[in-house]
Formats: C-alpha cells, sequence, structure tokens
C-alpha cells in the first residue's frame, strides 16, 4: 500500500485569520536522515534545514512554513531543547510515469542527493556507497509515486567512469509548499478551515477541498492529543479516545462548506480536527485543525422551577423540578458556604473554582411534567444547596435555580418499587442501554435484580458491565458491585471460563416502575448519577404486549457456557435482542439484533456491532456502526422459557430463562 503524506497535523495556528495568514504551524514528530535533513514521521515529507544539529529520533517538534512563500521556507523547534533551526523546503513524493529523466546531483550525506535546478532530491537504496556530484539517469521502472515506503523503484545510473556505476532508486521528491499543497496522491486537499458564527453553544464549521470528498472533524478540548487522519476519520483522538464530538459530511470541489456543531458550553476553549477521504479511500496530504473560544451565555426562554427536596433518609435524596418544555436537567449540591456557581458550571458539574462536585446528575425532563432525581450519598444534617439549570436541544439555557437545604432523615420510610422488566436508557443517550431483571421472589427481602449495561471503553470498543443488585428496603433503591469480565466465549468459540474483574458501585433508585435514577461509582472518580426510564422499542412500544406465545422477558442463556448471556424483550411484534459475550481475543463484545417476530416462536435477525459511543461515566456522544452485519442469528421457542438458538456459523444451542 502506498504511502501518504496523511500524518501531518495543520495546526492552523495562524498570525491572522485562517482565509487571511502569513503562516502556518503543525505539530510533527521528526528523526534526523542525515546532515540537514529531517523525515517527518508518518508522512513521506522530507525537510532540508540548515545549521541543524539537533539529534533525533521521532522527536517532538513544531513546524512553522511561510505561506504562499516563492522559497517555501520556515523554521522546525524541536519540543524538548526548545532548539530552532531554519527550513529551506519541504520536499515530498510525486506522481511519475515509467522511463528515464536527466539530474544534475549533488551528493548530500547518507544516500541523499540533490538536484538544486529541478528542485529535485533523490534517495539512494541503503546498498549504495557513491558519493556522486554529476550529471545522471533516474530509471523509474514503473508509473506511480515517486516514493514508496523505501521499496527500490529503479535504478540511478552514474557517469560511466565513476567507481560506482548505478545505485538503487528508493525515491524522488520534489519541493512542495505545505501550506497549499496539492496531494501527490490525488488525495483531497483542504483549504479555508475555519469557524464562523460563534456563540455560547454553537459554531458553524467551514472548508474547502480540493475535490469531492466526504469531510470528517472532531470537537476536542484544546489539551486533546493531535490525531492523525486515519483516527479523524475513525472517530478518535490521537490517545485513541472518544471525543466531545464528531461529525462528517460532503464537500463539492471548490465550493465552501458549513457544518453546524451544538451543544457546547459558554465560555470554553474548543478545538476542530478535520480530515478528508474520498471515494476511491484516498485520504487528503494534510488535516487540519482550528481553535475557538465561545462567549457568555444568553439565558433562554426556557423556564425552570426551583428544586425542590420532597424526602430524605439512608443516606439518599428525592428531589423534583419542572421545565416548561423538554430539556436536560443537570444538578449538583455544594456546602452552602461554597460559591455560587455559573450556568456553565452546573451543566459540568464543578464549582465556582473548576474543582469537581462530589453529587452530581442530570436526566430528560418532559415539558410542563414534574421530573424527579435520585440524589445518592447525601450528607444529612449539613447546610447545602441544591443547583440545577435546564438545557434543550438546541443548546440553550434556563436560568440557574438553586435552593438552600438542611437534609434530616424522614419519618417516613420509601415504599419497595420494583422496576419494570426489560430495557431501559436514558432517551437523552441514545446507543448504550441496560437490561434490568427483577426477580420477583414474593419477599421483598430476598428479591434480587440482576443489571447489565452495554456501552463503550475509552478506546472505543464495546463493552458491558453486570450486577446483581440486592434491595435496600425501605428506600426504594437496589445496590451491588459491577463487574466486567474478560476472556469468556467468543460468538463461534468453544466455551471457556471467564474471568471478572470489580469496576465499581452501581445503585439503582426507584422513582415508579418505569423511571429510576442510576448512581455509577468507579474509585478515583467521582459518582455520576443520571435518570433512566424504559426504552420504547417501537413507537408506542410500553402499551403494546407481546404477541400470545412470545418468549418471556428477561435473561436467557445455555446453562453449559455460563459467562456469556442474552437478553431478550417483545413488544408487540418486535423482539430487541442482546447477545454479552466476548471477541476472540477475550474482550467483551456485544451485538444487537432486532426485528418482527417471523410467529411468536420464530425470530431471525442480524446481529450489528456499534463503537465509538459513550463510556461509563463520560459525556454523552453519538456511536457509529462498526459492523452492520455480523451474522443472521435464528430463535425458536418450544415454549415462554425454552428454545434453540442457531449461531452465524450455523452451530445450535439450547437457550432456556436464567434464574437467579
Amino acid at each position: 500500500m502506498l504511502r501518504r503524506f496523511a500524518i501531518l497535523f495543520a495546526a492552523l495556528l495562524t498570525l491572522t485569520s485562517p482565509w487571511a495568514c502569513s503562516a502556518v504551524t503543525y505539530g510533527v514528530a521528526v528523526s534526523r536522515h542525515g546532515q540537514n535533513f529531517y523525515t517527518i514521521e508518518g508522512s513521506n515529507v522530507v525537510l532540508q534545514t540548515q545549521f541543524c544539529y539537533t539529534a533525533a529520533n521521532s522527536a517532538s517538534a513544531t513546524l512553522t512554513m511561510n505561506v504562499f512563500s516563492s522559497t517555501q521556507d520556515g523554521s522546525i523547534t524541536f519540543t524538548d531543547d526548545r532548539s530552532k533551526c531554519a527550513v529551506l523546503g519541504a520536499y515530498g513524493p510525486v506522481q511519475m510515469g515509467a522511463g528515464s529523466t536527466t539530474a544534475n546531483l549533488a551528493y548530500l550525506d547518507n544516500g541523499l542527493f540533490i538536484d538544486t535546478a529541478q528542485d529535485l532530491i533523490v534517495q539512494a537504496d541503503l546498498q549504495c556507497s557513491a558519493i556522486y556530484n554529476g550529471q545522471a539517469t533516474l530509471v523509474l521502472n514503473s508509473s506511480g509515486l515517486s516514493y514508496r515506503g523505501g521499496q527500490t523503484l529503479g535504478k540511478i545510473q552514474f557517469r560511466p567512469d565513476n567507481v560506482v556505476s548505478s545505485c538503487g532508486l528508493a525515491g524522488i521528491f520534489k519541493r512542495t509548499n505545505l501550506s497549499n499543497p496539492a496531494a501527490p496522491d490525488a488525495g483531497p486537499a483542504l483549504s479555508n478551515v475555519g469557524v464562523a458564527d460563534v456563540t455560547a453553544n454553537s459554531v458553524s464549521l467551514r472548508a474547502t477541498a480540493s475535490q469531492n470528498t466526504t469531510v470528517y472533524w472532531l470537537l476536542a478540548s484544546p489539551f486533546a492529543v493531535a490525531p492523525t487522519n486515519k483516527q479523524i476519520v475513525a472517530g478518535v483522538d490521537g490517545s485513541g479516545k472518544a471525543p466531545l464530538q464528531k461529525g462528517s459530511g460532503s464537500l463539492q470541489a471548490g465550493i465552501s462548506s458549513s457544518f453546524a456543531i451544538q451543544k457546547l458550553l459558554p465560555l470554553s476553549d474548543y478545538q476542530i480536527f478535520v480530515a478528508t477521504r474520498n471515494a476511491d479511500g484516498q485520504m487528503g496530504m494534510l488535516s487540519a485543525r482550528t481553535g475557538f473560544s465561545t462567549p457568555s451565555a444568553t439565558q433562554s426562554s426556557i423556564g425552570l422551577s426551583v428544586p425542590d427536596i420532597s424526602w430524605a433518609g439512608s443516606g439518599r435524596a428525592l428531589m423534583s423540578a419542572t421545565a416548561d418544555q423538554d430539556a436536560t436537567g443537570y444538578w449538583m449540591i455544594l456546602p452552602q458556604q461554597a460559591p455560587m456557581p455559573d450556568i456553565t458550571q452546573v451543566v459540568a458539574g464543578v464549582d465556582a473554582s473548576g474543582a469537581p462536585a462530589q453529587l452530581r446528575g442530570y436526566g430528560p425532563m418532559k415539558a410542563n411534567t414534574p421530573t424527579s432525581f435520585w440524589i445518592a450519598n447525601t450528607p444529612m444534617a449539613n447546610p447545602i444547596n441544591l443547583y440545577m439549570v435546564a438545557r434543550n436541544a438546541a443548546g440553550q439555557y434556563s436560568a440557574r435555580q438553586y435552593s438552600t437545604n438542611t437534609l434530616w432523615p424522614s419519618n417516613s420510610t420509601r415504599p419497595d418499587v420494583n422496576p419494570e422488566n426489560g430495557w431501559w436508557w436514558n432517551p437523552d443517550e441514545g446507543g448504550r442501554g441496560f437490561s434490568i431483571e427483577i426477580n420477583n421472589t414474593g419477599n421483598p427481602i430476598f428479591d434480587r435484580v440482576f443489571f447489565a449495561g452495554f456501552m463503550y471503553d475509552d478506546s472505543g470498543r464495546p463493552i458491558w458491565y453486570t450486577a446483581s443488585l440486592s434491595r435496600s428496603s425501605g428506600s426504594g433503591s437496589f445496590y451491588g458491585t459491577l463487574l466486567s469480565y474478560t476472556d469468556g466465549q467468543s460468538l463461534d468459540g468453544a466455551w471457556r471460563s471467564p474471568n471478572s474483574h470489580v469496576t465499581g458501585k452501581v445503585t439503582l433508585m426507584m422513582i415508579n416502575t418505569r423511571q429510576a435514577t442510576l448512581q455509577i461509582e468507579i474509585e478515583g472518580l467521582r459518582p455520576i448519577s443520571f435518570n433512566i426510564e424504559r426504552f420504547p422499542i417501537v413507537s408506542n412500544g410500553l402499551a403494546q404486549a407481546p404477541v400470545s406465545g412470545s418468549p418471556q422477558t428477561g435473561w436467557w442463556w445455555n446453562r453449559n457456557e455460563g459467562g456469556r448471556g442474552y437478553f431478550i424483550e417483545v413488544q408487540g411484534n418486535t423482539a430487541f435482542i442482546a447477545s454479552y459475550m466476548y471477541d476472540p481475543d477475550g474482550k467483551p463484545v456485544w451485538y444487537i439484533t432486532q426485528n418482527s417476530m417471523a410467529s411468536p416462536n420464530f425470530y431471525s435477525g442480524a446481529l450489528v456491532q456499534y463503537g465509538y459511543g459513550q463510556v461509563l461515566t463520560g459525556d454523552y456522544y453519538s456511536p457509529a456502526v462498526t459492523n452492520p452485519n455480523v451474522g443472521n442469528v435464528i430463535l425458536r421457542f418450544f415454549n415462554a422459557k425454552e428454545g434453540v438458538l442457531v449461531l452465524p456459523n450455523g452451530i445450535s444451542i439450547d437457550i432456556e430463562r436464567y434464574i437467579f
């Protein structure tokens, strides 16, 4: 596969605007190739420097190139020792046809020659020992890019009387203007990348490409690690983690296009990374980066009531508030003497100094409907301020509301509420979900909830967690240890016993049978609470009873294959099924399938795999389908509690209801 220029990060840290700048800056890693020559890691670019003696091996550096300069020069500053060198030019490969071309070469160092008249640098192969000056013939054996990862492309034919008559030809590099590139591999080049219409909650990203292409963008904090082109397209930053937001769109050749990015926080700094890939899979030479800051928020017309705490006890409190439109409500608790936070700090869950609040949460609010939120680990007998802000889908905010409370245990206990068995979610956070089933023993003391959540890890891979939850009688909640598993049975592999790992604690606090607050506590991280509710598989699905003869809702398994399982729910005639298992390397993975039941006891559908979505305690971002058809599964049910599952490889396994 041909290597490309693709791994330069066009920081666009310009002295003026992106449309009228005098220099452009790139964050690069370089290695010394010879005296006054450095190669940019992950690319085909060679830099010619002057009086540069820094020994570099994948060294981090800042490369600044003059824009529209006839000499195409600049400077490079090495991060470690802050040494700075002049850059006389940047050279990259070009598309060339097979055949011969004449060059007037002067030897430089380490197999490099220069033709100053043609602005060429010629690289000999590693076996070449020639130190030569004079006319030579460059012979390319085949058409294509004039550098192909160090492969021998042809030969350098020196004068017949030279001690060494010829050497292998490894590359021909032409001086190029990095600030206004024409990608040598015909990839789409970006230009005029910048932002406009910056508000407290949104921004418009603008870009132009040299050809019809798909543009990919990542929104990240100013401290995020810069990604490669490939990572931008995949939707992860330079450390492999998910960005704040990501998206893509179409660009028409030579036409500036805009893309709206919303749900930003006021008074915040951001950067956007942009890359292109055309229909042939070719990426542009440079990935652009531009930064901006949002102004302060202006209060919208969202009406929000003062949050009220109606019950407290057993370290928990139940509060409620009402918004006059659909929104997400954000709350946090601070000591009464703490300085008052602003709107954006309440949403971010930090105090006025920026320190994280230990008690914070969020959840969806329906217009003009009182919404309850459970607060766990609440301090008793100490004055506190409860702050709340609502934000709608357009990124508009309510005023900050707060109430001052001193919590004392209530005289009454909370009724024991059982969750409805089935799928749960936060409707503002599509792409992750929760499987919940209670065993209903008839004695609340012995009731347990078997809980699982499917989501994503920091690298964007799918991951799942489980917990067996015990009831905390009189507080309306369930609690337990959150576990993750590895090294178990894959989709089409032989059984093997998995290993469990303690991840943290989970508390499920019931508001009613279809609404709850979920709190996750991970050691070393502050707890996070968010509201969840029953998931309608289809429109009005919660009002549709399963057709007669359908399988029971809840957990299913093969008793000889402990460690992987299936959660099944049917609403009306539509089934939503998750398979919790492992990939061939033993890492946890989950697959989803949704389809209509062919009959009450027969189901067939494709398994779908997702990635790059929301992590366990992280901010929301939309996942991507990483495999739309892992394979087809078939389920035949003998009765409501027993059946057979046919896997994509054709193997049939008996499944039954999991009794816990």
